[in-house]
């Protein structure tokens, strides 16, 4: 009787088995994993792990009135290009778009914060994904602190044509220097202009009724810190401390 009774539960508990493994299975789904502008999709992933995905940060004195990052916000190395935030987001997304956008109304198109209501120009620190992640010390640079970037250090072009990556090398007054990649930007779910532009947010608006907020953008010919672009695009971010 005993034997009978740990065969029953023996079978039991591997038809338990067989039926979990089959609604697993059938649960399976493809990825699409995006790495320097170009997306590879991996069909039916059993799993994910995701390792620590604090990121460590370098903070570089260029001799100018903030200390500059070395990494973009999401990367590994300089010139990784990391991740892309619409302004005033601290998430990434699939979709950069005004209807997907977290401060506008789709119905009355209207942005509902930092607009001619509350005339707020500054992100907040909880809007500031620099702060966020990183930590207090950390923020997204002022236009003006852009503004310095650009006028008081020299700016290289570089292009690695073995790995792909493009960007200037920029060296400060006191001959420290970072690199800022040509990571391109996001509009909708798809990237654009890779190894051609870059597209870097600084922390403040220029228009409450046009939806604007202010950027550096460069390409091989020139950096102009004071750019200015609809607030949902996908556009890289580079952290200061003071």
């Amino acid at each position: 009787i005993r034997v009978y009774i740990m065969t029953k539960k023996y079978i039991l508990s591997l038809l338990f088995l067989i039926i979990a493994s089959v609604v697993f299975a059938q649960q399976q789904i493809s990825v699409k994993i995006w790495k320097g502008g170009k997306a590879d999709i991996i069909e039916q992933i059993d799993s994910i792990t995701f390792p620590n995905t604090t990121q460590h940060i370098t903070c570089i004195d260029l001799g100018l009135s903030v200390k500059w990052g070395s990494c973009n916000i999401g990367a590994e190395t300089p010139e990784a290009y990391g991740n892309y935030y619409a302004w005033g987001e601290v998430n990434t997304k699939e979709n950069y778009n005004w209807n997907g956008y977290k401060y506008y109304e789709p119905i009355s198109k209207k942005i509902t914060k930092y607009n001619a209501s509350d005339k707020m120009t500054i992100l907040e620190a909880n809007d500031d994904v620099a702060t966020i992640l990183l930590g207090n010390k950390w923020r997204i640079p002022t236009s003006a602190e852009m503004e310095e970037l650009v006028k008081k250090c020299t700016w290289k072009w570089f292009e690695d044509e073995k790995s792909g990556y493009c960007g200037y090398w920029i060296t400060g007054p006191n001959g420290n220097r970072i690199f800022l990649p040509a990571a391109g930007c996001i509009n909708g779910n798809e990237p654009y202009a890779v190894e051609f532009y870059g597209y870097y947010w600084t922390s403040e608006n220029v228009s409450f009724e046009n939806k604007l907020a202010v950027h550096l953008f460069f390409n091989d010919d020139k950096a102009n810190a004071s750019n200015v672009s609809n607030r949902y695009y996908g556009f890289s971010i580079r952290p200061v401390q003071q």
